[in-house]
């Protein structure tokens, strides 16, 4: 809807209020509402063609004049949530003031915050649009008496000689007429019986054997049937000295191997095995073919923090733990390379017997 048809509209719902006193001109002020910050309230007169003003708070708010009857928009900066907000429309006849309607701010509505008020064309002399200059299309021709276009001699009429035709040469050289001799008749060959071509002698593929009674092929004698003697077997050495079988000695303990077993116990370089026998003197050796013996050293607890186990062991600790990685993967068909790094450091103090206390930051940056 336009603004022109919503004034309309709004104008038509209002009743027409008494007068304060007999006027040459009329007029109607009607609230709309406020704009939609609340900065502006919005008023509408409908009048006859005159001079008009609208005052509030004592103050003159908006003055125009009408050639004809119409309506007229007005934003005044006085505005009221309440009832308040007094407008008053006035007439001006004859330098005097006529009150034509006084209105308060109530029964209004917020305008939308994409609402504008409709802007009036500029009156007076106007400048109109500039007209670019036409250049001529083509340059005129001089107008007036002008020489004619000069005329070419005509050719002369009547009998004229033709043109003269250049002599033809012959395209070949033309054959005698008259009589001419034939073509040679070559002689045909005798006709009737006549000698074949000879046949020359083909020698013989193979040698053919002679016919009639041959001897037979000779036939190999075969060996002997009956008992034949087998074929020797070569005898088998023995693959190596087999142990003897049955009860066999233990390997007898001396002193000094029990002494022995004795101090590896004590040491601890040597623990008893699964399997092994236990001395009945309480030497615990054990028997032959045991474990290997296996140092107690080997076995030792991991640090308490990182890095103590490096140095010498001290109150306190401070470490550094960083990896980078690249990876360049060319496989299929598209590349991917994969750049990771990580940073990882520390400082710690012993607070007491396998207790440490301390700070640790970890920089892990985003793959790339």
């Amino acid at each position: 809807m336009t603004p022109k048809i919503l004034l309309c509209i709004v104008i038509g719902s209002f009743p027409l209020v008494a007068h304060a006193k007999k006027c040459g001109s009329s007029g109607d002020l009607i609230y709309l509402g406020n704009t939609a910050n609340a900065s502006r309230s919005v008023w509408v007169s409908a009048t006859t063609a005159g001079e008009f003003h609208v005052d509030a708070t004592g103050t003159e708010i908006d003055r125009w004049t009408k050639a004809r009857g119409g309506a007229h928009l007005t934003l005044s900066n006085v505005v009221s949530q309440g009832k308040g907000g007094t407008h008053k429309l006035y007439a001006t006849e004859g330098g005097d003031e006529c009150l034509l309607d006084t209105r308060n701010q109530k029964r209004g509505f917020t305008l939308p915050p994409n609402w504008r008020p409709p802007q009036n064309p500029p009156t007076g002399i106007t400048p109109t649009m500039p007209i670019a200059p036409q250049p001529p299309i083509a340059l005129l021709p001089p107008t007036g008496i002008t020489p004619e276009v000069p005329v070419l001699p005509r050719p002369p009429t009547g009998i004229t000689p033709e043109l003269p035709v250049a002599p033809q040469p012959p395209i070949g050289t033309l054959p005698p007429t008259g009589v001419m001799p034939t073509l040679p008749v070559i002689p045909r060959p005798p006709t009737g019986i006549t000698p074949e071509v000879p046949i020359a002698p083909r020698p013989p593929i193979v040698t053919l054997p002679p016919t009639g009674i041959t001897p037979e092929v000779p036939i190999l004698p075969q060996p002997p049937t009956g008992i034949m003697p087998e074929l020797p077997i070569a005898p088998q050495p023995p693959i190596g000295v087999l142990p003897p079988t049955g009860l066999t000695p233990e390997v007898p303990l001396t002193e000094k191997s029990r002494e022995a077993g004795r101090m590896a116990m004590s040491e601890g370089t040597m623990s008893p095995c699964q399997g092994g026998r236990v001395d009945p003197n309480g030497a615990g050796v054990p028997a032959l073919g045991a474990c290997a013996p296996m140092k107690a050293d080997n076995l030792r607890e991991p640090p308490l923090t990182p890095g103590r186990d490096l140095v010498e062991d001290s109150p306190w600790n401070t470490w550094v733990d960083t990896h980078y990685s690249h990876i360049d993967n060319r496989r299929g068909i598209a590349l991917d390379k994969t750049r990771s790094g990580a940073l990882s450091m520390g400082i710690d103090r012993y607070v007491g017997d396998g207790v440490a206390a301390g700070g640790m930051v970890s920089i892990h940056p985003q793959p790339q």
